[in-house]
């Protein structure tokens, strides 16, 4: 770290912890500053500069109070060496922090100006000033004529009017750890910088992360690393709670695009009612995060963020989400918050959530339900339960629909088994279903060879076994013939099957059969799954429940004759 000595006007240079007392200076950069290299040639070739007048009346007054030394971004940083560039950025906060004084040098406030104008000072709306705001502990403002015109804690009450800040955090920085990630940074959402990428880098302080520095990535880039920083640090579910400028916008990933998205951040608050927040990671296929999801009464997907607006002691906020392959989601609507009153979330399930998305996905994503299918109803019956999906890139579970890749053909099949497993060999079968070329629907039940290919793993061979149905146009029910485990025999038009287990009361006939229907306004391939009562108990049943009586009553009364 470079220090200016305040008696000799060198620079010294300092390592680690044992650096001297000093002043620091927070102020907007102007025409005519002051380099490192040109300070080291020599401060009197400058004189006449602006730059240079700021850097001789700091060291003034630091040394009128006692110290012999200050710091200033423009002289005492080498910005020619890109490590030492790095390195500066990444402690800039900590520097502040630990600065016995801060002076602001506000060019633009007068010296006849009344002090309730110093909010609209240009200095208030920069993005570096934000973390010199914060940082010190002991901070005062100068006007032009470098006039004293009061401390951070004697105008808090306007600093806050002109920055939101609270007055508490102004007063106490250690109080910034309890803020949310959205209302931090509502506190940037109106600020600048000169250079793009500084909009985020300037806020690495506030949030105590550190990040490599590549100008020239661009704005958005720059924002997307940052946000990936802090999620490292925190599972503060408040970084999603940003909302898109535009209500053009149908779909985004879930990383906002800069901090202005958070305009309305500082209206959340760590839910009073909220479950546990769920873990959440950066992988290179998304956000991973395993959480259970909301459904609305219209059906749309939320994911509750477990914040509530302020003054609001139950519900939360929550984004709205679009499901469009692998359990990977993108945001929908980025431009609206939902409003959860009593959040109830639905089967956690690890789930990805898109950073961002391309042209390419927002088309998938205005496709992905048209001409899918949806699993209508599971089958729960005494038996048999849902057991798998094959393949599952575009299954989504919580709302039971196989989506669309574009318009391309599929084959897929749900695996199911009986719940009397553990009693008796494994009952299995599957649904195949699919959509050809054509766009034709299909469905089938098999637990034989059908069933031997799919769960092999070969999909290809399931299409040679299918039943056809166009179903484009279809108005009304077409049943498959069900066709189901090996222990079946023909009765009539159908295939009765009864489980292998003698003690099952009940024989089920299972039926299904494919229809359309408009989903969220989409033309949507619905399969509907039934399970008939053929019979009532099983007379094979009665004669085993009957034998297994007698013998345990005899078996009691030669106990008690033995006795």
């Amino acid at each position: 770290m470079w220090l200016i000595n305040t008696h000799t006007l060198a620079l010294e240079e300092f390592f680690g912890p044992d650096r001297p007392h000093y002043v620091i200076l927070s102020h907007t950069w102007g025409k005519g500053e002051v380099t490192f290299q040109e300070f080291r040639s020599g401060l009197q070739s400058y004189k006449s500069r602006p730059g240079a007048q700021k850097i001789l009346k700091t060291c003034e007054l630091a040394r009128a109070r006692g110290f012999d030394y200050v710091w200033i971004d423009t002289c005492c940083i080498d910005k020619t060496n890109s490590v030492e560039l790095a390195e500066a950025i990444n402690s800039m906060f900590e520097w502040y922090a630990s600065a016995a004084e801060c002076y602001v040098y506000l060019q633009d406030l007068a010296p006849d100006a009344h002090i309730h104008t110093l909010k609209s000072s240009r200095w208030f709306s920069r993005g570096w000033t934000l973390q010199e705001l914060l940082a010190p502990d002991d901070l005062t403002f100068f006007d032009q004529d470098w006039h004293r015109r009061g401390t951070k804690h004697d105008l808090a009450a306007l600093i806050d009017e002109a920055t939101g800040i609270s007055q508490q955090i102004l007063r106490d920085k250690h109080l910034l750890s309890q803020v949310p990630v959205s209302h931090k940074m509502s506190w940037a959402a109106y600020r600048q910088t000169t250079r793009p990428e500084d909009i985020a880098y300037c806020l690495i302080g506030i949030f105590d992360v550190k990040m490599a520095f590549i100008y020239g990535e661009g704005r958005k880039n720059a924002f997307f690393r940052l946000q990936e920083e802090i999620m490292r640090r925190t599972n503060d579910m408040s970084i999603f709670a940003w909302q898109s400028l535009s209500v053009n916008e149908k779909y985004r990933g879930v990383l906002a695009s800069g901090p202005e998205e958070f305009v309305n951040g500082s209206l959340y608050q760590q839910a009073r009612t909220s479950l546990d927040t769920p873990e959440f990671t950066m992988t290179n296929k998304g956000v991973r995060i395993h959480s259970g999801l909301e459904y609305t009464d219209n059906g749309d997907v939320v994911l509750c963020l477990h914040h509530s607006k302020r003054q609001e002691d139950y519900g939360s906020v929550g984004i709205y989400l679009k499901a469009y392959s692998g359990g990977t989601y993108a945001r929908m609507r980025p431009y609206d918050l939902a409003t959860i009153a009593r959040p109830v979330e639905g089967r956690p399930a690890q789930r990805y959530l898109s950073p961002s998305i391309s042209e390419a996905t927002e088309r998938k994503l205005e496709t992905a339900l048209e001409n899918a299918i949806l699993f209508n109803s599971s089958l729960k019956t005494t038996f048999w339960q849902y057991e798998s999906t094959t393949p599952t890139t575009w299954w989504d579970h919580d709302t039971q629909l196989y989506l669309r890749d574009g318009n391309k053909s599929f084959t897929a099949f749900h695996l199911f088994r009986s719940d009397w497993d553990n009693i008796a060999a494994p009952l299995r079968f599957i649904v195949a279903f699919g959509i050809t070329e054509n766009n034709l629907a299909w469905v089938e039940i098999d637990s034989r060879k059908l069933y031997d290919v799919a769960v092999s793993g070969q999909i290809h061979l399931v299409e040679a076994y299918r039943h056809w149905y166009n179903s484009s146009h279809v108005a009304t029910s077409r049943q498959s013939t069900p066709r189901l485990i090996s222990n079946c025999a023909h009765e009539g038009d159908h295939e009765v099957c009864k489980p292998y287990l003698q003690p099952i009361i009940f024989t089920y006939l299972l039926k299904v059969s494919i229809t359309t229907a408009l989903v969220h306004g989409y033309p949507t391939f619905v399969i509907n799954m039934t399970a008939e009562r053929l019979s009532e108990i099983d007379h094979r049943f009665l004669e085993f429940f009957l034998q297994m009586f007698l013998g345990g009553l005899a078996l009691c009364l030669l106990l008690i004759f033995m006795r």
